[in-house]
């Protein structure tokens, strides 16, 4: 990975056809715990009731709460006859869970698996500002236990919990007083196809003269700064409006590669930025287009990549 040599005064830097990544900022903390996968088996004496009107599981010998189980948590059924996959949890009692999504009425016993997935914890609620969605990538760093790359499934109401695919391995510890950092690895979550798009490099400056400068005034150079804009194709399912205003770290293909090598290297730039504006247009043929404007903060960073992207565990 090789970093920028240098940018002149507004230099522009643009890229031809492609696609918008974004990646939340990184967040550092002393106060998380790790929560690795919860499981309740059902034994032969459960009396175990799917009922598809009130979209609940009922185990009678089962204790939800105690063991652990969290509202927004996604579990996974197996071993049932109608129900084997991921529902997440609306509520929930020690003998019953209510779930969000249709299940269809059944009544299993002995051998009935309910998994929980594994979480990250921090009590200061950050998660939802934070902005991680179904399917992120998080990179743990700096755990006395857990660092390592985790696809995220989804992340509770309150922003208390992220939860962790199934499976993840996560180990069960508190890493509270330990410096812990959460990122999203390159090149982040994709929300958009672009057209095209260009970021201008620009550095600020300020009048040095004095009377030994003779007839030319003397200047130099105190600040940098970037900005930019991209078209956007109404693709992926995202809703872009919800990225304006906030600060994110785009990144911006020159050249994609999707397993890139020292021979044939992805090459980009990222930066944090804001996004503050969201132009709609449609033409005759009724094609919806959406150009987006936006203002790095910080410095601007040129990389060629050339190993592969980071990848979950599994």
């Amino acid at each position: 990975m090789s970093d920028n040599c240098g940018l002149n005064t507004g230099l522009p830097i643009s890229g031809a056809t492609g696609a918008l990544y974004f990646r939340t900022r990184d967040y550092c903390s002393e106060n998380l715990e790790f929560n690795t996968n919860i499981t309740y088996t059902a034994t032969e004496s459960d009396s175990v009731v799917f009922d598809a009107d009130a979209k609940t599981i009922t185990c009678s010998n089962a204790t939800f709460v105690t063991e652990g189980f969290l509202v927004d948590q996604p579990i996974t059924i197996s071993n049932s006859t109608n129900n084997n996959k991921t529902f997440t949890i609306a509520s929930l009692t020690e003998t019953e869970i209510t779930v969000k999504e249709n299940i269809i009425d059944e009544t299993d016993a002995d051998g009935l698996i309910i998994t929980g997935d594994a979480y990250i914890k921090d009590s200061n609620k950050p998660f939802n500002l934070i902005g991680y969605e179904a399917d992120d990538l998080i990179t743990v760093s700096g755990s006395t236990s857990n660092n390592n790359t985790y696809t995220v499934t989804n992340v509770d109401s309150e922003g208390v919990y992220v939860f962790l695919k199934e499976g993840s391995n996560v180990t069960t510890i508190s890493d509270v007083d330990v410096k812990v950092t959460l990122s999203m690895p390159a090149p982040g979550r994709k929300i958009a196809g672009v057209q095209n798009w260009e970021i201008s490099y620009e550095t600020s400056t300020a009048e040095t003269s004095t009377f030994d400068s003779g007839k030319y005034s003397e200047f130099e150079p105190i600040r940098e700064s970037w900005s930019g804009s991209a078209d956007k194709i109404k693709i992926f399912g995202k809703n872009i409006d919800k990225y304006k205003g906030k600060k994110m770290n785009g990144v911006f293909f020159e050249k994609w590669n999707a397993e890139p090598t020292g021979a044939d290297p992805a090459i980009y730039w990222t930066g944090d930025l804001i996004m503050t504006n969201i132009s709609i247009s449609v033409n005759n043929n009724e094609v919806v287009g959406e150009n987006m404007s936006f203002q790095g903060s910080k410095n601007l960073t040129y990389v060629v990549k050339e190993d592969a992207w980071p990848t979950a565990i599994t």
